[in-house]
């Protein structure tokens, strides 16, 4: 008799489950970055509303910016955590780890949650910034336009007022030989003076002469005007430069400040998903499901 062989066939042994669950990651990150970009969207959507290229018309640009930044910072705060619970939630146990060794996995699966989903934001939000640009640059060109032809026309206005000031003449007619011509004149003697920052003395003695010949002002008078006139229109230039002065350095400063909130808001991102994912990992191994995920209710 021939002995019967008998094989015996190992079960295979099933194969190892990788530490991240890329799965449950890319569903997380997805889902962060959509929040994120909704919730963006709509911050820039009533920044846009609010804020006014004038002064004096609603919040300033670099208001709105400061709010824009403490909105990103919270809003991404939320996005990720969300994002982080998902991924924390659906990852399945791996390896013989427990305690705190699960927890720092949760929790390095919700910080790639974090990474990718920065990615993905940061790709959508550069195209839809590029589009909001390339239209806002239309309509800021057209209102830049406006302000501009409003703007010349006032420094028009206020060029021939201050050239009109050296020869008013309240008491008689003043004689138009060669007024415009005589205008145009000072007003240039003007325009260099204030550009120097002083008017030199010929060029004041030859202003008072104009003034005298076309006014029945004195010499003493005509030379009183021209440096009263002279006084206030340079006055008013400082001013304006100071103005642009201060205008300029509070934008620096709210640059810096919104460049340095935007670093905190991927912070604390992070730290939204990171702890998103340990509260997902916690709930997943403690079978808590929150009340506002069901909606079927117990018999």
């Amino acid at each position: 008799m021939t002995p019967t062989e008998t094989t015996i066939v190992e079960p295979a042994a099933a194969a190892p489950r990788p530490y991240l669950a890329w799965g449950a990651i890319a569903g997380g990150a997805a889902l962060a970055a959509a929040i994120a970009i909704i919730l963006a969207g709509f911050g820039a959507a009533v920044g846009i509303g609010v804020v006014s290229p004038f002064g004096d018309d609603g919040l300033s640009v670099s208001s709105v910016g400061m709010i824009g930044a403490g909105w990103f910072l919270v809003t991404s705060a939320f996005a990720y955590y969300v994002g982080g619970y998902v991924a924390g939630r659906m990852r399945p146990l791996a390896g013989d780890a427990d305690g705190d060794e699960v927890e720092v996995r949760d929790g390095m699966n919700g910080a790639v949650v974090w990474a990718i989903g920065t990615l993905i934001f940061a790709l959508l939000a550069t195209s839809a910034t590029s589009s909001l640009v390339t239209g806002a640059s239309r309509v800021g060109s057209a209102a830049a336009s406006a302000v501009a032809t409003a703007g010349a026309s006032a420094a028009d206005t206020v060029g021939d007022y201050t050239t009109d000031q050296l020869f008013r003449q309240p008491e008689q007619p003043r004689s138009v030989t060669r007024g415009a011509e005589i205008r145009g004149e000072a007003g240039t003697i003007l325009t260099r003076a204030l550009a120097d920052g002083e008017l030199n003395e010929e060029d004041r003695t030859y202003l008072g002469d104009l003034i005298a010949s076309q006014t029945a002002l004195t010499d003493e008078e005509a030379l009183a005007r021209v440096d009263q006139v002279f006084a206030d229109a340079r006055q008013t230039a400082e001013q304006a430069a100071t103005a642009a002065e201060d205008a300029a350095d509070a934008a620096q400063t709210t640059t810096l400040l919104l460049g340095f909130l935007t670093a905190a808001g991927f912070a604390v991102a992070f730290a939204g998903a990171w702890f998103g994912a340990t509260m997902g990992g916690s709930h997943r191994d403690a079978n808590i499901v929150p009340r506002m995920l069901v909606s079927r209710r117990a018999a």
